[in-house]
C-alpha cells in the first residue's frame, strides 16, 4: 500500500503499469503561488513524476493507442489538457479552453478505434476532440444536470449520459438529439456498457445494486443487493463502503471509508474521507471454467471422476468404462489451424460412450486417403480426376435446386461436393465421426451450431470451442461463478461412501477456509494429504489452545498479519490472502480410479519468505508432528 497526502482523483493504464492522480484543488507551495499537480506513479516501481498545472482538474482519462498512450485531463472553466506518457513522464501537448467560463469538464470518454474523446462539462456542452490533429466537433444539444458519460464502443454513433434528473440519455451523435431515456432513477452517478452486449446498459444509481437495461426489449433487471451504497464498479469489481467485492468469486477484500474508488486490474486508489489518496493492489482469485457432467463421469479439465450408481441421474448407465479427457484439454489450448490438425490427428481416439448409437446410413471419411483429406480441407481442386460415377438424378437435383437430393449422397465425395454446390450442408451430420465434422466446419467457415445436431462427442467439442456452458443438458449446470458452483458439486458427491481425489473440491476447500467457512467444508468428502493435515492441526490447536508456542528467528520475522498453524512436514509455503498452504512437491497422494495424481492449482496471492523446505511423506504414513506458529509478512503489494 502506497499511501499520498493529496485530495486526488485518479485513473488507471490498461496497457501499462501507470495510474495518474491530479490534485482535486490548486496548492499552495512554499512561494505561495497556487498550481495544481498531475502526478504519474509507476505502479512496479513506485516512482513519482509530478506536472504542474495552472488549472484545478475536474476529470482524468487514459487514452491508450497501439503507438501511444496520452491522457485526457479536464480542467475548470472549459480547459482540456492532453499529455502523452513520454520517457515515464507526462509531456503536455496541448491546454486550451474549449468551452466557457463556469463550465466545468466532468465526463471524458475515449473511442480507440476513431482516437477521439468525447467531453461534457456541468452545463451539459458535449465536445468530441481528435487526438491525432486536435480537431473539435460540438453537439448542438444540452443534456440538463449531467454527472456522467459513456461512449458505445460497438456502436459509435451512440452515448449515454447519466443526469441528476433521474435517468440515462441515450444521444445520437449523427442526429444530434436525444433518442431513449432510461428513467426511474433518482441520480445517476455511472453507467458503463457491457463488454459482450452493445444494448446493454450497466448503471450505478443510489441504489445498492447495479441496474442492469437491455434496451433491445427495454428490460431492467436489478443485480445482487449489497445492503450498502456502491461507490465504484467495473466489470470484475464492486466497490461498497468497506469492502472491494470481486465479483467472479465474491472475495471481499476490507477497505478504509472512501468518497471515491478508482479500479485497475490488480490495484485500486481510495481517496479517503480525511484527504488522502491511497493506492493497494487487490489479490486476484484464479477463476475456472466450470467442468461438466456426462452421465456417470465428472470431466474437471484434469481429469475424469466415475461416480458410484447411487449417485447416477441418467437414465442410461455406461458403467465404469475410463475415459481420457486429456484430448478435451488440450483442444481447449488450440489456436488457428491448429485447431482442426489436432482434431484430425485425433479423429481415431473418441470414448465409444460419447459416439452415436446408430450408426446405420452414416458415411465415413477414410483420413489415409489423399482425396478424402484434400476435401475436408475445402479443397475441391483433387475431384478433377475423380472417377467416381454419379447417377442422373444429382444432376436433376442441381438443376432443380433440389436440397434433398444430397440425404443421398453415399460416399464422402458425394457428400461435400452435392453440399457445397448446393450451398446447404446440413445433411453433414451424415459423417460418422464428429471430430472430423468439426474439422470440415472450422476449414471450411462453416455454422459451428451443425455439431448439436450430431452425437455427445459432436456437443462436447462445440461447447469447448465455443466456450458454451449448456453443451450437455444432463450435466450439472455452472455458470461463470467457479467458486459458487463449487458448491453444487459438493452437494451432489456430498453421500459418497468414501473420499474422492479432485482439485476442484480441494480448491473449493481452500475457498472456504479463506471466506472464514471452515464448519461448513470439514466433512468434505474429499482425499487431500494437505487438507488432512490442515484439519489436523485445527483439532491440535483446539487442544493446545491456551498454549503460545513461538518460533521467532530472523526467517520468520512478525507481522500483522497473524499466526498460521501447520504441519511443517507437509507444508511448503502458506497464503494468508486465501488461507491455503501450497502444495509441495512429491507430497500429492496417487489418485483414485487409476489415474494420474495432479497437482491442485492454488491462488498464490501471497506467500511466506522465505518458505520451509518441504519434506516428501509417504501417503499411508502419518508425519511427525511438529507444531509451529508461523509469523507471516504480507509482500509489498505494488512490487
Amino acid at each position: 500500500m502506497v499511501k499520498i497526502n493529496k485530495n486526488t482523483i485518479s485513473d488507471f493504464a490498461d496497457s501499462v503499469p501507470l495510474v495518474a492522480l491530479a490534485t482535486k484543488s490548486k496548492l499552495f507551495d512554499t512561494s505561495f503561488s497556487s498550481t495544481s499537480e498531475l502526478i504519474l506513479f509507476h505502479l512496479k516501481t513506485k516512482a513519482q513524476t509530478i506536472t504542474k498545472s495552472e488549472h484545478k482538474f475536474c476529470k482524468v482519462k487514459w487514452c491508450e493507442m497501439e503507438e501511444d498512450i496520452f491522457l485526457a485531463a479536464g480542467h475548470e472553466d472549459g480547459f482540456i489538457s492532453i499529455y502523452k506518457v513520454v520517457n515515464n513522464n507526462f509531456e503536455l501537448i496541448v491546454c486550451k479552453q474549449y468551452m466557457r467560463n463556469n463550465d466545468d469538464i466532468i465526463g471524458i470518454d475515449f473511442f480507440p478505434a476513431k482516437k477521439m474523446i468525447c467531453v461534457i462539462s456541468n452545463t451539459g456542452k458535449i465536445l468530441f476532440l481528435n487526438l491525432t490533429d486536435l480537431k473539435e466537433y460540438f453537439l448542438e444539444i444540452n443534456i440538463d444536470s449531467p454527472t456522467c458519460i459513456s461512449w458505445n464502443k460497438k456502436v459509435s454513433k451512440i452515448l449515454a449520459i447519466g443526469t441528476n434528473k433521474g435517468g440515462v440519455k441515450l444521444v445520437d451523435i449523427k442526429k444530434n438529439s436525444v433518442i431513449i431515456s432510461s428513467d426511474g432513477f433518482q441520480t445517476i452517478k455511472n453507467v458503463m456498457w457491457d463488454s459482450n452486449t452493445p444494448t446493454k446498459l450497466l448503471i450505478q444509481s443510489e441504489k445498492q445494486s447495479i441496474t442492469e437495461h437491455e434496451l433491445s426489449n427495454d428490460l431492467k433487471l436489478e443485480k445482487e443487493n449489497y445492503g450498502s451504497e456502491i461507490i465504484s464498479f467495473n466489470n470484475e469489481k464492486i466497490v461498497i463502503s468497506e469492502f472491494i467485492i470481486d465479483v467472479n468469486t465474491n472475495a471481499k477484500f476490507p477497505i478504509p471509508l472512501s468518497t471515491s474508488v478508482s479500479l485497475g486490474k490488480n490495484h485500486a486508489c481510495l481517496h479517503l474521507k480525511d484527504g488522502t489518496t491511497e493506492i493497494l493492489s487487490i489479490p486476484k482469485l484464479p477463476v475456472r471454467k466450470g467442468f461438466f457432467r456426462i452421465e456417470n463421469k465428472i470431466f474437471t479439465g484434469k481429469n475424469v471422476f466415475v461416480v458410484g450408481a447411487e449417485h447416477v441421474v441418467d437414465e442410461e448407465n455406461t458403467g465404469n468404462e475410463d475415459v481420457d479427457s486429456s484430448f478435451y484439454d488440450n483442444l481447449k489450448d488450440q489456436k488457428g489451424t491448429e485447431i482442426y490438425k489436432f482434431l484430425i490427428e485425433n479423429a481415431s481416439s473418441i470414448p465409444p460412450c460419447f459416439q452415436g448409437k446408430h450408426t446405420e446410413n452414416k458415411i465415413s471419411v477414410d483420413l489415409d486417403n489423399k482425396e478424402h483429406l484434400a476435401l475436408v480441407t475445402g479443397d475441391f481442386s483433387v475431384l478433377k480426376n475423380c472417377k467416381e460415377k454419379v447417377e442422373i438424378g444429382f444432376l436433376v437435383s442441381l438443376l432443380n435446386n433440389d436440397t434433398s437430393a444430397v440425404s443421398k449422397a453415399t460416399s464422402f465425395s458425394q457428400l461435400i461436393i452435392m453440399s457445397k454446390l448446393l450451398n446447404n450442408y446440413s445433411m453433414l451430420t451424415k459423417i460418422s465421426n464428429s471430430r472430423v465434422l468439426a474439422a470440415i466446419i472450422l476449414c471450411n467457415n462453416l455454422d459451428i451450431n451443425i455439431l448439436n445436431e450430431t452425437d455427445r462427442e459432436g456437443k462436447i467439442i462445440k461447447g469447448i470451442l465455443t466456450n458454451d456452458n449448456s453443451i450437455i443438458s444432463d450435466r450439472i449446470v455452472l455458470n461463470d461463478n467457479f467458486y459458487q458452483n463449487l458448491g453444487k458439486i459438493k452437494k451432489y458427491l456430498g453421500g459418497l461412501s468414501s473420499p474422492i481425489e479432485s482439485d476442484y473440491l480441494s480448491e473449493y476447500f481452500w475457498f472456504m477456509v479463506a471466506q472464514g467457512k471452515y464448519e461448513e467444508v470439514k466433512n468434505l468428502c474429499v482425499n487431500d494429504l494437505l487438507i488432512n493435515n490442515y484439519k489436523e492441526s485445527k483439532n491440535v490447536v483446539c487442544a493446545f489452545k491456551n498454549v503460545h508456542v513461538s518460533r521467532n528467528s530472523n526467517n520468520f520475522p512478525n507481522s500483522q498479519q497473524g499466526n498460521f498453524i501447520s504441519q511443517k512436514s507437509a507444508v511448503k509455503s502458506f497464503s494468508p490472502a486465501t488461507g491455503r498452504i501450497q502444495q509441495p512437491s512429491g507430497a500429492s497422494p496417487k489418485a483414485p480410479l487409476g489415474m494420474q495424481s495432479q497437482q491442485p492449482a492454488f491462488p498464490r496471492t501471497h506467500q511466506m519468505s522465505p518458505s520451509p523446505k518441504p519434506m516428501n511423506t509417504p501417503v499411508n504414513q502419518t508425519p511427525q508432528s511438529a507444531l509451529v506458529v508461523f509469523h507471516l509478512v504480507q509482500e509489498n503489494p505494488l512490487e
